[in-house]
């Protein structure tokens, strides 16, 4: 494994003992160059765009080798492709945050246009046989306000002194990723954003990784950042 060298321990060592009921697994079995090199790519652009090593960035991240839960790893592996993500829309100075024992803050800050923003990512792998318009943006409504996603980066944008928050959605349901492209995705944005008041501090981003023919990457804030 020492030619995936960007890869840090947590994750080679989660790799070496990873069971059959991981999702990750079969990929592995699939094609295992393939998802090991993929891997030590956005470890190795994510590294170059915060300063840190992959080693700080997964220990930044809470993921330990003992997280055999397949959720715990898109979850971990969508932080570090938001880095990514922010970087390719102009975003400054993005680095990870790791939470205070007893406090829950955002998973990352970053500035755009010299103001500082504070940045949460949640991550989908569920999938649905309709995860079109009204699912994919009831997915996002619930998560924001039920799972705490609102209080962490309230909570982060006080501390830190944020004028902006960003939640990002990072999309790893193959059902949502093939049903939906970038104007879908920036309307079910448009819809939340409304019903959650239209917040002039809050934006909304998806992150999926397929392209559009015509019209590029699927990935979309909104409202769109100017």
């Amino acid at each position: 494994m020492d030619e995936y060298i960007n890869i840090p321990n947590e994750v080679r060592e989660l790799i070496e003992d990873i069971k059959a009921s991981h999702r990750l697994f079969q990929s592995l079995e699939d094609n295992y160059d393939l998802v090991m090199r993929g891997i030590a790519t956005i470890f190795e652009k994510a590294s170059a765009i915060t300063g840190l090593t992959s080693e700080a960035i997964i220990q930044r991240s809470d993921f330990s080798k003992k997280d055999l839960d397949s959720d715990r790893f898109d979850a971990m592996l969508a932080e570090v492709r938001t880095i990514i993500h922010l970087d390719n829309l102009g975003f400054l100075e993005i680095q990870p945050l790791k939470a205070s024992k007893g406090s829950k803050e955002a998973d990352l800050l970053g500035n755009w246009n010299g103001e500082k923003w504070a940045i949460e990512v949640i991550c989908s792998s569920y999938e649905s046989e309709r995860w079109k318009h009204n699912e994919v943006a009831n997915y996002i409504k619930s998560r924001f306000v039920n799972d705490g996603k609102c209080k962490q980066l309230h909570i982060t944008a006080e501390k830190y002194n944020c004028s902006y928050k960003l939640l990002v959605v990072v999309m790893n349901s193959l059902k949502g990723k093939a049903l939906n492209d970038r104007n879908d995705y920036q309307n079910i944005l448009k819809d939340v954003w409304v019903n959650l008041g239209e917040r002039k501090d809050l934006f909304l981003s998806v992150v999926t990784g397929m392209e559009t023919l015509g019209s590029g990457l699927d990935d979309c804030v909104y409202p769109p950042l100017t």
